[in-house]
């Protein structure tokens, strides 16, 4: 078989085991790249393999759903030895931000302030542009659009005479004078409207004035007068035999009865949004405790599925893999003459008692 379907093989048997470890992958492009939601953050894992996976290692990217652009990861204490492990170097890599949520917080808020700065330059320069400006047509062309177009006449070569003169307005619009019919139209709609807008004056509430003179009290005796001064009930009795002071007291009173319901009202609306408020604090702290349950759930499932028994089959199978290319790589090294028996040996005994050990437990789990 040549090396170009084994190359072929592992990148498909990785790209599985990627898959069967996170059921929530997204392929974008068929075997070349993919996305793995990372948990309630709007992040998505972006992965691109390239062609000659698995002999090149993955290239790992975050998009951030409301600027839509790849970021690359800076670079982490991850191993990438031959031959690359893609699920498991995914999943050191969710596990590294969901344990440190600050620096995807760091991440998330520089992809944002980058994404802004470019669009504020974008603005700047759409607006610094000239506007596209048309100009109007020449006066000649502008005229003979509006002038209709007449028929052809006779030029004669005499002037025109003075009985002539209004032959040139004949067909233009005049407006007539002014006759008495109408100036007596004009007036009877002035007085109309005068009408209509004291009669809306009316319907409003005006406060009558207050008499400056009190002709009553002339025709009254000294006896009365003192009455007046010295009862107060007198006094207001007098008083409200005036009928600007009657309505004047009717009107507060109405007033007073409108103001009353207003104030009941608007206690009532008072009410309803303080119940409105407290119900808006208590979804909003319903949808933070949703959340810090929904990032904690997610890292529960990440660390349930860290020690589960499919993942501690895939641990154990590429602890057997390692232990057996050393142990194969020592063996080689002794043939070839650069290793003494004795070292040999020993080393060849140690990693072949781990590689034992692990294939063991292997079939122990299984």
């Amino acid at each position: 078989m040549s090396n170009l379907n084994l190359q072929l093989i592992s990148k498909l048997k990785q790209i599985n085991l990627l898959k069967e470890r996170f059921s929530n992958t997204i392929e974008v492009e068929r075997d070349s790249t993919f996305k793995i939601p990372l948990g309630v953050k709007p992040v998505h894992l972006l992965i691109s393999l390239p062609v000659n996976f698995p002999t090149s290692p993955p290239s790992f990217f975050l998009e951030i759903y409301e600027t839509h652009h790849p970021v690359s990861l800076p670079k982490l204490d991850i191993s990438l030895s031959q031959p690359s492990y893609l699920a498991t170097v995914t999943f050191q890599i969710i596990g590294h931000y969901l344990n440190t949520p600050n620096s995807l917080d760091t991440l998330i808020q520089n992809s944002k302030a980058l994404y802004q700065q470019q669009q504020q330059q974008q603005q700047q320069q759409q607006s610094q542009q000239p506007p596209n400006y048309s100009p109007p047509p020449p006066y000649k062309e502008l005229q003979q659009q509006q002038q209709p177009q007449q028929p052809n006449k006779p030029i004669s070569k005499d002037p025109p005479a003075y009985k002539d003169v209004t032959s040139i307005y004949k067909d233009s619009t005049v407006l007539p004078a002014p006759t008495s019919s109408n100036s007596s139209n004009n007036s009877n709609n002035n007085s109309n409207s005068s009408n209509n807008n004291s009669s809306k004056q009316q319907s409003k509430t005006t406060i009558p004035s207050l008499p400056t003179e009190f002709p009553e009290l002339k025709s009254k005796s000294k006896e009365e007068l003192e009455e007046l001064l010295e009862s107060e009930d007198s006094l207001n009795a007098f008083i409200y035999t005036y009928d600007s002071v009657s309505q004047m007291s009717d009107q507060r009173s109405k007033l007073e009865s409108e103001n009353k319901k207003l104030t009941e009202s608007v206690d009532q609306l008072t009410e309803e949004i303080g119940q409105l408020k407290k119900q808006q604090d208590k979804k909003i702290e319903v949808e933070e405790l949703k959340k810090e349950y929904e990032r904690l759930l997610a890292k529960k499932n990440v660390i349930s599925n860290q020690y589960s028994l499919p993942n501690l089959l895939e641990k154990l199978n590429d602890s057997i893999n390692i232990y057996e290319a050393e142990s194969d790589s020592i063996a080689a090294t002794f043939l070839e003459g650069n290793l003494e028996l004795k070292e040999f040996k020993k080393l060849y005994r140690e990693k072949r008692a781990l590689y034992h050990s692990k294939s063991a437990n292997k079939e122990m789990y299984m």
